[in-house]
Formats: structure tokens, C-alpha cells, sequence
């Protein structure tokens, strides 16, 4: 059991690596007026989960056992991805012949500077 344990603490510890780099790779990508906001949030609950997740978990795990902590972590962790997904309904997508759509207001600046084209103007 105590294997498993290792194993899932494991996969928590590079999704969460993985998680960091994504949403601060997005927070940049907000527009002006709000990137100083989304910088900061994504900083603060970096900085910030690792102290309050210690404090909480600790005396959970110590009281519940680490079966039943990871097992309501793991629930609660599918929760949030579906609200997630229920509440940010991201509207880019990429269409077959390669044309970026985004939702109207979006403030996305495109370039075609250093882009090889054939005949037909597409890029290569």
C-alpha cells in the first residue's frame, strides 16, 4: 500500500510541475489591463498552496490515514476539473486548413512576420 501511496504523491508532484508552467504561461497571455491581476493570483496560489495545503493535510493525513486523504484529494481534484470545464469554455480552435478562430473581443494580436507562404498564401 505504502508503494501506491509513493506512486500517486509522485504523479501529484509532476502534474503539479506541469500545472505551474501551463497556468503561468496563460496568465501572460491576458490582455494588459488584466495580466498584472492574473500574474499575481497565479503567484499567490503558488506560493500560497504549498503553506495551506502542509497546514491542512498534514492533521488530516494524520487523523484519516493517507488512503482516505488521497482518496477525497483525488474527488476532489475530478470536481474541480469538471466545474472548470463547466465555467471556462475556451472558444479557440484550430480549424483543418489551419485558420486560428478565436471568440469576438479577444485581444489577440497575430503576426505572419517570418512565415514561409507557398503560392496560395498559406504557410508552409
Amino acid at each position: 500500500m505504502f508503494s501506491a501511496v509513493v506512486v500517486g504523491v509522485a504523479f501529484l508532484g509532476f502534474g503539479f510541475i506541469f500545472t505551474h508552467s501551463t497556468l503561468t504561461t496563460l496568465a501572460t497571455e491576458f490582455a494588459a489591463q488584466t495580466r498584472g491581476a492574473a500574474m499575481s493570483l497565479v503567484a499567490f496560489c503558488f506560493m500560497g498552496g504549498g503553506g495551506v495545503g502542509t497546514a491542512v493535510g498534514g492533521p488530516l493525513i494524520g487523523s484519516a490515514g493517507f488512503t482516505t486523504f488521497f482518496g477525497f484529494y483525488g474527488l476532489a481534484m475530478a470536481l474541480l476539473i469538471l466545474l472548470a470545464m463547466l465555467i471556462v469554455q475556451t472558444e479557440m480552435t484550430v480549424t483543418a486548413v489551419g485558420r486560428l478562430s478565436v471568440p469576438e473581443g479577444t485581444d489577440v494580436e497575430f503576426s505572419t512576420e517570418g512565415v514561409a507562404t507557398n503560392e496560395g498564401g498559406h504557410s508552409k
